[in-house]
């Protein structure tokens, strides 16, 4: 196999682990096992599923958010390439104006019908919670709904991005992109993986290159 990573897991243990070859977050829900299905490949996930044995995605969900057979429980925070704090801002918008009662919910046929063809498109895995350029259609799709909805109720109206922020947003993302793309590993690259003393093994707080890649 070529490119791995390699180094030790550091983790407050006498002997550390060596040929550390990846580190990959994983979604688990601790408080929530009914929902997981720790034994199941993604692909066979059932329809009140949202873990399955990799960990890659959060499973049923409706814009990334609501969980489609009870929109009673929402997540915030499910996406990836995005600029964090604004994208997840939105979301809890939203999140607070179902609760509210300010903004309606399609019917569970046709959340499962956008579910799906949102599968299908995106694939499963990681690859599902992947905005990238889809990030100001996503907000601009949420902002429409609220206010759409909002306006049947009187509630306030909810600000998009302005022209301003997107032009930035979007030449950052170029860079980005443009930096990524230039980037190359060598064959072999030291890191060391740091944990957090006495911590369990698996418990990982950050890496950092030990030869200044």
């Amino acid at each position: 196999m070529d490119n791995l990573l390699t180094g030790q897991l550091l983790t407050g243990q006498a002997a550390p682990y060596s040929d550390v070859e990846t580190v990959r977050l994983e979604k688990i829900l601790p408080f929530l096992d009914e929902y997981h299905r720790d034994n199941v490949p993604l692909e066979e996930a059932d329809e009140k599923a949202l873990v399955t044995q990799d960990g890659s995605q959060l499973h049923n969900l409706d814009r990334d958010i609501l969980y489609i057979p009870d929109p009673s429980l929402a997540f915030v925070g499910t996406a990836y390439s995005v600029s964090t704090f604004p994208l997840f801002e939105f979301q809890a918008i939203a999140v607070a104006a179902v609760f509210a009662g300010s903004a309606g919910l399609p019917k569970e046929t046709d959340m499962r019908a956008e579910y799906a063809h949102r599968v299908l498109r995106k694939g499963l895995g990681r690859s599902l919670h992947e905005l990238g350029d889809e990030e100001v259609p996503y907000v601009n799709e949420i902002v429409s709904w609220l206010n759409r909805d909002g306006k049947k109720v009187g509630a306030e109206l909810v600000e998009g991005h302005k022209p301003e922020w997107i032009a930035e947003s979007a030449g950052r993302k170029k860079y980005a992109k443009e930096v990524f793309a230039r980037a190359r590993l060598p064959q072999q690259t030291d890191i060391e993986v740091l944990s957090i003393p006495e911590a369990r093994p698996e418990t990982i707080r950050s890496v950092q290159p030990v030869n200044g890649f």
